[in-house]
């Protein structure tokens, strides 16, 4: 079987991106009504036929196409840039609820710790936290160190991303088998799966590159899929009830934190090569100089001898 270079499966994992949230957009757009349900039309169809198979393809092309048990490297400084990105989103998030829970309710601590708004209370506290997570990453990635630390940190983001579910589950005024729900929640496992396959290697553990190249192409499907065309109907007017804007927000960043990350992969990966020709050739080097030094050494120690020999 003909493996694929990491190029091209990214390339087709982001040709699968566009495709997929572009006719995601359309169908939000064209063939949605107001309670968030399809119309019945081949497009929306045909949306959610090439997002399933574009997750399925590239999960077969990671086991099959990708050596495991390659050492995934730590962030680079341009990703670390990038993870700054969700500490805006999440801090967003927290300003925001606490805003509107203030805002409609005459005793908004007493709001917080009731029943209802307990979850809320969480999501506010957690998304607060995970802001040292991605502070971390960045510190990390700036110093080209690996840290163990975040290994406990990380827990931070994966109860973050666990509440952003909850909070939209067991929110009954939204239709359960609504379609923005399900990617949302799609769009929840994948960012649980990414994250955790970033915190091993943010640890510098040896992670099976099968399973971490299949979440980040997963990630960044499902993220741009999910939370980038919620986000356009919204401001469009086009989207009925909306119940995930932070949170789709959060996913965009990182989902830009991940296509940074692939792609800042892929250019370390094609430097190797560069670098190992590099390393051999000044060894070539080294050992040809090392030779005719020798060499030059054996000669001035005939000249001697036979001049000693002369002189006897």
């Amino acid at each position: 079987m003909k493996k694929l270079s990491l190029l091209q499966l990214a390339i087709i994992s982001g040709a699968c991106a566009v495709a997929s949230t572009v006719l995601r957009i359309v169908s939000l757009l064209g063939f949605t009504d107001a309670s968030g349900y399809y119309e019945s039309h081949p497009i929306p169809m045909i949306a959610n036929l090439v997002f399933g198979l574009s997750l399925l393809f590239m999960g077969a092309a990671a086991i099959f196409f990708i050596k495991k048990n390659e050492w995934v490297d730590i962030p680079n400084k341009t990703a670390g840039i990038a993870a700054l990105l969700p500490i805006g989103a999440l801090a967003f998030h927290a300003i925001n609820l606490f805003a509107s829970i203030t805002e409609y309710s005459a005793n908004p601590i007493e709001t917080f710790f009731s029943a209802t708004g307990t979850v809320h209370f969480y999501v506010v506290l957690f998304s607060i936290l995970s802001i040292s997570f991605f502070a971390l990453i960045a510190m990390i990635a700036f110093k080209r160190k690996a840290s163990i630390a975040i290994a406990y940190v990380g827990l931070i983001p994966l109860i973050y991303v666990i509440l952003l579910w909850a909070s939209t589950h067991f929110d009954f005024l939204i239709t359960l088998n609504s379609a923005n729900k399900t990617f949302f929640f799609v769009a929840c496992a994948s960012a649980l799966l990414f994250i955790y396959n970033e915190i091993a290697a943010c640890c510098k553990l040896m992670v099976r590159s099968k399973f971490y190249y299949f979440s980040l192409f997963a990630a960044i499907i499902t993220l741009a899929t999910a939370s980038i065309p919620s986000v356009i109907a919204y401001f469009s007017g086009a989207l009925g009830r909306y119940f995930s804007l932070e949170g789709d927000l959060f996913f965009i960043t990182v989902l830009i934190y991940a296509t940074v990350r692939l792609i800042t992969l892929l250019t370390e990966q094609r430097k190797a090569p560069a670098i190992e020709k590099e390393t051999e050739t000044r060894k070539n080097e080294a050992s040809d100089a090392s030779k005719e030094e020798s060499e030059d050494l054996g000669e001035k120690a005939n000249e001697s001898s036979e001049k000693s020999e002369e002189k006897s």
